[in-house]
């Protein structure tokens, strides 16, 4: 701290009061700070502009921040009398959502209950919520204007864990809210979840480990839990009602209208009467023509749903037919070279057997070449040897000669002459 404060950093002293110390423990006390908690993206901004508008003082604001943990923002103020200021707004409209500030240091959480019926009273599911604690506020989430979202928010301060699903008055509920310890669906349990439960929930306690027969508790209210009534005695059930926040109304002081001027006031009245008609004959012409012009927009939008449809049909028939065509051009390109193929292996088949064919005639012609060769020589041979046989003398031999065959083979052959006895 030495070493700081020789550094040039100053320290704003803290009043011993803003502690609060509890046995061993000691806590910052949140005097000066807000919260809430907002189902939707919103920024710093956002935040600024909201309470701005509903009122709140925003040159007293010294901090904004968002706990990423459980969603929820804090604004600090300067102030613990500016923190009450702020308090004291029922609700803030941020970025379209309407929130409630809730005080950080009495701990006011904001509880979110989800899927319960639009007919099922506010009192009832209130006479639940005090069972887990204190409820300031209540109210229902809208979408707009007359429109539920059947999100129910309520502002209280939880004395004990609030389970995360509940039967209010038979209906199903499931509830949601900041640090809200995560418990069993099926048996309500911490520790666990529903996947691996073995344990029973009773009905009438809202306790695991047995059923509602084995109860030790006498039946319990299906709306409040008591034990000093029934179901159908229960107050919330029989001053059941719906809560909404109530309109500012203004205070007049004026004095009261003098019996010679109640001429005028019935005047004023009657103009006050005839501008609430007017008003309502306007609104009435603007809700006409706001419909007329739903009508146009509709027309114009079945027209143009008209053309694009007509577009896409005939886009689509073009591209069928292109399509067509490409598969006809190409079916004849196949074909052609498919016919292109053919004729070129007929003419090959026809190359071949000419081939084969002049092949033939020219081994004809060979042979018959080769066949008059032979022919001419065995002539030639046979006029040569009968000329020798008349050259020769008669001496009483005979010469014994083998005559060639037509294939060109040479053979050795001896002449024996024989002489006759």
């Amino acid at each position: 701290m030495q070493a700081l404060q020789h550094a040039g950093h100053k320290f704003q002293t803290v009043s011993f009061n803003s502690w609060k110390f509890a046995r061993s423990q000691a806590r910052i006390k949140k005097e000066c700070s807000v919260c809430f908690s907002v189902d939707t993206v919103v920024t710093s901004q956002d935040i600024v502009v909201g309470f701005d508008k509903a009122g709140i003082d925003i040159d007293n604001i010294v901090s904004i921040q968002r706990k990423a943990s459980n969603n929820t923002w804090i604004v600090s103020f300067n102030s613990k009398a500016a923190r009450d200021a702020a308090l004291n707004e029922p609700s803030v409209r941020i970025a379209g959502c309407m929130v409630f500030l809730g005080d950080c240091e009495n701990r006011v959480s904001i509880v979110k209950l989800y899927e319960l019926p639009v007919e099922l009273p506010d009192s009832v599911v209130i006479g639940r919520l005090s069972h887990y604690g204190k409820v300031y506020s209540f109210r229902r989430d809208r979408l707009a204007e007359g429109i539920f979202n059947g999100v129910r928010t309520a502002r209280m301060i939880i004395d004990k864990p609030i389970p995360s699903q509940a039967f209010i008055a038979g209906e199903f509920a499931r509830i949601w809210y900041p640090s809200q310890p995560k418990t069993c669906r099926k048996c309500g349990a911490e520790g666990h979840l529903a996947a691996t439960c073995s344990s029973q929930r009773c009905f009438n306690c809202e306790q695991p480990g047995h059923r509602s027969d084995e109860c030790p508790l006498p039946p319990l209210c299906r709306v409040c839990l008591g034990e000093t009534h029934s179901t159908t005695r229960c107050p919330f059930i029989y001053y059941s009602s719906n809560i909404s926040m109530a309109e500012a109304t203004a205070v007049s002081y004026a004095k009261p209208a003098e019996k010679g001027k109640e001429a005028d006031v019935a005047k004023r009245a009657e103009e006050k009467k005839n501008r609430a008609e007017e008003k309502a004959r306007a609104e009435s012409a603007r809700r006409e023509e706001r419909a007329k012009k739903e009508e146009r927009d509709r027309a114009r939008k079945e027209r143009e749903e008209s053309d694009r449809r007509k577009r896409e049909e005939k886009d689509r028939k073009a591209s069928h037919r292109d399509h067509h065509d490409y598969e006809c051009r190409r079916d004849g390109r196949r074909d052609e070279r498919r016919d292109g193929k053919r004729a070129d292996r007929r003419e090959d088949r026809r190359e071949d057997k000419k081939r084969e064919e002049r092949s033939d005639r020219e081994r004809e012609r060979d042979r018959d070449r080769d066949r008059s060769a032979r022919d001419r020589s065995s002539h030639r041979y046979h006029e040569e040897e009968s000329h020798s046989s008349s050259d020769d003398d008669d001496d009483g031999w005979i010469t014994v000669r083998r005559k060639s065959k037509s294939r060109s083979r040479s053979f050795s052959f001896i002449l024996i002459y024989l002489r006759a006895p």
